[in-house]
């Protein structure tokens, strides 16, 4: 490093002492004699004085924060040189770094607030000069004593001399600029500059950058800050760089459910892979940082009042600092005095007392209650694919097994927690579906359902050894996972026998023999099934199952089973849409529950009942679905399969189907997903998660203007505008009760409830708005109703077979809907006259679209009907001619999902398209 400098004077500079070494520079505490103030000198090392590729970088960094002038970058005062080592001049700065204040834990939402409003200024101000950081991470960004939030070491900046997103090259010499590879934060050589767990897509593809790159990685800082853990992990570079491209991190407001859920919007919107649909400009973050400040009335904390804990970020033991940021950061800590340490312990009991009032309160006035130990819930994502679904956990912890559905068909795959490996235990065959793995008593084979595509073939159970191999089946006709008494001797699940009317809860040896009936049910009752199995009580005596109703109301709840008599006891008045998943805890008090609200029958979500007193308390309330629930034997962690969707609105022209225009900009996650319509007068109107709850909002795609027009205190869905009156009709519910059909005026005003059947969804206007046609499960089976604008006597339109989905034609003569003979036959379209009827003609499925979301919708000159087909993962629009013409594919696009779409009257599209994935995620400290 050469000789040593402290106590020597450079230029008007007098040498202190050393402050940190390594990397890319060797800092010095020293005094400017001149200015009588305390500045930071930080000198190239030895070894890099003569190598022109060290010395760009070093002069590029004091070219570009010096053509900075702001608060919240770290000032460049000089530049000089000292026997050919060049050395930079920077202010001296007390406190840590980011990445030391966060050391696994979260913000303070407060400090988040005030330190990301800063940061956004800071790169605004930067990248107006034209200049690009490339390397924002926690480690480069010092929190002062005081408080305030700097960014640091634009050691591989890029200058681009205009402002704005103008691209930048990465360029040859680029490659060589980071001289060795950063263990701790994975920095490589030889490719994209930056470091890979903060990088952008476009950094780590090593492509052209311009100054998105900054807010993708202020986005990973943003989740980081929020959470406690980077948006992006992996043991190996590989891996992370896989996630960056191609994964979601885990929802925010997953694991630190304190903060407002519009940060994790922010965030979201931030990390958006596309740099086109991701915020544009530092000032837009900045702006709506401040605006959620302002309505959350959030402000600086203690530590923006100059009062922090004493730090030193100085190594102990070793002066040698692994990063340039940290050697530029190893500030000499102060002596704080006894009163101030006094004072720091007494606003420390203040902080804990308040928060502490404020968590009971809140937790008081929720209903359901939200668990109190989910504060310190652990949410890890154990799968990356984006195609794993229905996960069990083995007794012991070591291993989850869970279902790939991949392009080739859906598989069963092992993965060892503690090494990441996995392995194919069953692969994919042509028609045949895998559902419900689970683990037997002792973790050496898992139990598979396997479900032929043929509806009129039972599912059968199958069992498999864990590492794979052959398969064999143990029984027939088994309808749900099954689950093991806890002396590992019998097994319990439920079996649907459709042509008795009944369902059973079923017990057998564990190898399938000897198999009798525990309990049944006869329609309208009944157990629930496929995902849904039962789990015996730890003490053997119980066993728990979703069940519940069909008619007059669709609605279920947990239902205990005296395992040896077949007695039921209801132990919640709680009533749920569906009850997909159920776990007894260890101490038999408790189970875990993955179910959905009767008002919000597509959002599943984690919850905990208490037995036998039956009190309920919700673990998640987020936009996702989850899939089942599998509980280790210590109860320590469960898994489930947390599904993600994010959606914006799109629009094509008469002529561009297939090459729409985005209208929204991803202000929440779930634009469109549950439903849009096209007005009369060419507005757009569309559900969007406000707070959380799914509400009515329009948009102008004239001027990209959006206002809300409904919002209530539980979800609105799928809208339809009736073109000839200018109501808007939807599905909504009061708390507590199924959803109905309402109307409003064409503002959103004037609500008024048209149905009050048992559930009631999916209106669709007839075209001189007069009548709304929509589906209901009052007689048990979903069948077509209609209903007058004004209210009044509904109408059934449909008595046999199953029917949904409706659309009605722009002539108002027909009705097309999804239609099956019976539950074991395979989904058609077809059409019926709008007074009602027979059946005219049914139309085959095209292949794919028994898997999408079969909303209809006419074409314009009401000849031929449209949905949704789903091929690879990709949604695409065809339509059917209602003369019996070939099937038509009228969009060919090669990525995304199709949520909801409307065609207008002159033929104008409107599309809610964007993504969906599903993950396996590990949850621990959640009681």
């Amino acid at each position: 490093e050469g000789p040593q400098l402290a106590g020597t004077t450079i230029a008007h500079y007098r040498i202190l002492h050393k402050l940190g070494g390594g990397g890319m520079g060797v800092v010095y505490e020293a005094e400017d004699t001149r200015l009588g103030r305390q500045v930071a000198l930080k000198f190239l090392p030895q070894e890099f004085a003569t190598d022109p590729k060290a010395l760009e970088r070093f002069q590029r960094e004091a070219r570009a924060a010096s053509a900075l002038n702001h608060p919240h970058i770290c000032t460049i005062h000089d530049i000089g040189e000292k026997e050919g080592r060049p050395f930079i001049v920077m202010e001296m700065m007390e406190g840590a770094t980011l990445k030391h204040r966060i050391e696994g834990k979260s913000v303070d939402n407060a400090l988040l607030l005030d330190w990301a409003i800063e940061i956004a200024d800071a790169l605004d101000a930067a990248h107006q000069k034209g200049i690009i950081h490339r390397d924002i991470k926690p480690a480069n960004i010092f929190v002062t004593t005081r408080g305030q939030a700097k960014i640091l070491d634009f050691g591989i900046a890029k200058l681009t001399g205009a402002t704005g997103v103008s691209p930048v090259g990465v360029h040859a010499q680029d490659a060589h600029d980071t001289a060795a590879f950063d263990h701790e934060h994975l920095t490589i050589p030889g490719t994209a500059m930056g470091t890979v767990a903060y990088m952008s897509p476009e950094q780590a593809r090593g492509e052209r950058l311009d100054a998105r790159t900054d807010l993708f990685s202020f986005g990973a800082v943003l989740y980081e800050m929020a959470t406690g853990r980077p948006a992006f992990s992996g043991d190996t570079t590989a891996v992370i760089f896989d996630a960056i491209l191609n994964r979601e991190p885990v929802p925010a407001t997953l694991i630190n459910t304190e903060f407002p859920p519009e940060l994790d919007r922010i965030i979201s919107k931030c990390l958006e892979k596309d740099r086109d649909l991701r915020y544009q400009h530092a000032s837009e973050i900045r702006t709506d940082l401040r605006r959620l400040k302002r309505e959350t009335g959030s402000g600086r904390g203690l530590a923006g009042e100059g009062v922090v804990l004493p730090y030193t970020a100085q190594p102990s033991g070793n002066d040698q600092v692994s990063s340039d940021s940290q050697m530029v950061t190893a500030l000499v800590s102060r002596h704080r005095g006894k009163f101030v340490a006094a004072g720091l312990f007494i606003a420390a009991l203040l902080i804990v007392g308040g928060y502490t009032i404020y968590r009971m309160l809140r937790l008081a006035n929720t209903s359901p209650a939200l668990a109190p130990s989910t504060a310190n819930m652990q949410i890890t994502q154990v799968t990356t694919s984006g195609t794993a679904e229905d996960a069990a956990i083995s007794p012991d912890g070591r291993y989850v097994a869970y279902i790939e559905n991949g392009p080739g068909g859906r598989s069963i795959w092992l993965r060892q927690i503690a090494t990441g490996s996995t392995v194919q235990i069953v692969p994919p065959a042509k028609g045949i579906t895998y559902e419900c793995p689970a683990f037997t008593p002792g973790g050496d084979y898992v139990d598979f359902l396997l479900l032929p595509d043929s509806l009129q073939e039972s599912p059968a159970l199958y069992r498999v050894p864990v590492l794979g191999g052959p398969s064999r089946k143990l029984l027939e006709r088994v309808d749900s996972a099954d689950a093991f008494s806890p002396d590992g001797k019998q097994m319990a699940f439920v079996r649907d026998l459709p042509a008795n009317g009944e369902t059973q809860l079923v017990v057998a040896d564990a190898d399938g023999s000897n198999a009798h009936v525990l309990a049944t049910r006869k329609r309208p009752k009944e157990f629930h099934r496929w995902l849904a199995g039962p789990d015996w009580s730890p003490d053997g005596k119980l066993l728990a199952v979703g069940a519940g109703t069909v008619a007059p109301n669709y609605e279920f709840y947990p239902l205990v089973v005296d395992a040896s008599s077949g007695r039921e006891q209801q132990i919640s008045s709680n009533r749920w849409f569906t009850v997909p998943g159920l776990a007894w805890l260890p101490d038999g008090k408790n189970l875990l529950m993955v179910a959905s609200e009767l008002s919000s029958p597509d959002r599943r979500q984690l919850w905990q009942v208490s037995y036998p007193d039956g009190k309920v308390s919700r673990i998640t309330n987020d936009l996702n679905n989850y899939i089942g629930v599998s509980v280790t034997k210590d109860g320590s962690t469960f898994v489930t399969a947390q599904m993600r969707a994010h959606s914006n609105i799109w629009i094509g022209a008469k002529a561009g189907w297939d090459h729409p225009r985005q209208a929204t900009q991803g202000r929440t996650n779930s634009d469109g997903t549950w439903g849009l319509s096209w007005t009369a007068n060419g507005k757009i109107v569309y559900t969007s998660a406000a707070n959380g709850i799914l509400s009515l909002w329009q948009l102008n795609p004239g001027n990209g203007d959006t206002r809300k027009l409904v919002q209530r205190e539980r979800p609105v869905n799928f809208p339809s505008a009736c073109g000839g009156s200018g109501y808007l009709t939807f599905a909504t519910a009061a708390k507590g009760g199924g959803p109905h059909i309402w109307r409003s005026e064409a503002d959103g005003s004037g609500l008024k409830q048209l149905t009050h059947g048992a559930f009631e969804v999916l209106p669709s206007c007839s075209p001189d708005g007069k009548w709304v046609v929509y589906e209901s499960l009052s007689s048990g089976r979903s069948q077509l109703w209609k209903v007058s604008i004004d209210g009044g006597k509904p109408v059934q339109l449909t008595r046999e077979g199953i029917a949904s989905w409706s659309a009605v034609s722009p002539d108002g003569k027909w009705i097309a809907f999804k239609h099956r003979k019976n539950p074991q036959s395979p989904s058609e379209f077809a059409i019926m006259p709008f007074a009602g009827g027979k059946l005219v003609k049914t139309f085959p499925f095209a292949p794919g679209s028994q898997g999408a979301l079969n909303r209809v919708a006419w074409m314009p000159d009401s000849r031929a009907f449209a949905y949704l087909a789903l091929e690879n993962g990709v949604s695409n629009i065809v339509a059917h001619p209602i003369d019996g013409g070939p099937t038509v594919q009228l969009t060919h696009y090669d990525s995304g999902h199709i949520y909801s779409f409307d065609i207008s009257r002159q033929g104008e599209l409107v599309l809610a398209r964007g993504t969906q994935s599903s993950d396996v995620v590990l949850i621990r400290d959640f009681k």
